[in-house]
């Protein structure tokens, strides 16, 4: 549990490094590199869960991370206001990327992919995208949720882009966070992602949450409630669970 702000990079992890870590429950704010100004990993295997990356800037790749031929498995992290040319939050090149249950919101790529960007194999093969919200993510002026990635690698999403809702469990809809102009990325009790974050029965998704961090979310409330009342306990969209405890914004650890 770590604050890493307004550093020359955050984290670097390459191949020679090892065993493969899990990163959870940090903040990542205000730093700055040349790719992947949070996280950047280099043909390298990682879990990053349960944290919060905020006004990162990349000259390149990855506002936040830059997963170059790498392993990784995001989830339930918040992504807000980071910048890059090239994947505003997130840029992937190939490897195996798999992003379940995080919330991607206002961030900005002045090229492509204003919430993430990908190319080579990742953008086809070597990506899944699960149970996350992406809502006001731009290229310049434009909406640019997601760049590179096949409407059939995501399942169960909020995204404001056009072309994946509709299908595979997708939706277009405001996710009603309780305050995004103030830092509050949490779904208020009338959120259409409540409950949304999976498919129906006989449609898995592609992968499932990591047994540990995958356990909470975002607050560290357990991450499966049923937030509907229909008496089925499902993850909602995004990386908060809908959950009467105290809510933590962006900003509130410094």
């Amino acid at each position: 549990e770590n604050l890493f702000e307004g550093n020359r990079g955050g984290i670097f992890l390459n191949e020679v490094v090892s065993p493969s870590p899990v990163i959870q429950f940090n903040i990542f704010r205000n730093n700055f590199a040349d790719r992947g100004a949070a996280i950047d990993l280099e043909g390298y295997s990682a879990v990053v869960a349960g944290n919060v990356f905020e006004g990162n800037l990349a000259g390149a790749w990855g506002g936040a991370i830059s997963a170059w031929h790498a392993t990784l498995k995001l989830q339930g992290n918040l992504f807000v206001k980071n910048q890059a040319p090239f994947g505003g939050a997130i840029s992937v090149d190939g490897g195996r990327v798999e992003v379940v249950g995080n919330t991607f919101a206002g961030n900005h790529a002045s090229r492509d992919g204003g919430g993430i960007f990908a190319s080579g194999p990742g953008g086809e093969r070597g990506f899944s995208l699960v149970g996350s919200i992406l809502w006001g993510n731009r290229v310049e002026d434009r909406v640019s949720d997601l760049a590179g990635i096949a409407p059939e690698l995501v399942f169960a999403c909020d995204i404001e882009q056009a072309g994946f809702a509709g299908a595979r469990g997708n939706i277009s809809l405001d996710p009603r966070f309780a305050g995004a102009e103030r830092g509050d990325y949490h779904l208020r009790a009338d959120s259409p992602c409540i409950d949304r974050g999976h498919l129906e029965a006989g449609e898995p998704p592609p992968v499932t949450f990591h047994p540990d961090p995958g356990r909470y979310d975002l607050d560290r409330d357990d991450r499966v409630i049923d937030g509907d009342g229909d008496g089925f306990a499902t993850p909602d969209m995004g990386a908060d669970e809908l959950s009467p405890s105290a809510a933590v914004r962006v900003g509130d650890c410094d």
